[in-house]
């Protein structure tokens, strides 16, 4: 596993997705913090999107990078199950009002953290337009702490 996330993380380097590490630039204090976002999506389930998405989490934070990963599958996620977690939480209460963003998230791995989606969610794939702009407006914060 280490050699495949190894290459990931060196194809992902590549496209500029993950900076490389590097001697920091002299203006490195004065440029604003951008925050990177990667999302995947497929109309067939079974292709590998959670276990690529989960390397390239892990490998950023191996990195240094902090990152959050967004499992925003509310049919039938398993980011969590794949990184060894049970989360208590998910996107789905966050969504509903249940439970606050922190109280969604999970560490998995030092600098790394999970927003654990769902299973079995009704209308999973119908958000309104309140929910969307909630998760719009929640992503919004967790760029700015990763």
């Amino acid at each position: 596993m280490d050699r495949q996330a190894a290459a990931l993380l060196a194809r992902a380097t590549a496209a500029g997705i993950v900076p490389a590490e590097g001697p920091a630039r002299p203006d490195a204090a004065a440029a604003p913090r951008r925050a990177r976002a990667s999302a995947g999506a497929s109309g067939k389930g079974g292709v590998g999107k959670s276990t690529i998405a989960l390397g390239l989490a892990m490998a950023s934070g191996e990195r240094g990078v902090r990152t959050v990963l967004v499992d925003a599958d509310l049919g039938m996620a398993n980011a969590d199950i794949l990184a060894g977690v049970r989360a208590r939480r998910s996107v789905a209460d966050w969504l509903a009002g249940r439970a606050s963003l922190d109280e969604c998230m999970v560490r998995v791995a030092p600098r790394t953290w999970l927003l654990a989606g769902a299973s079995g969610v009704a209308r999973k794939g119908a958000l309104d337009r309140a929910r969307r702009m909630r998760l719009v407006a929640g992503s919004a914060r967790l760029a700015s702490h990763v």
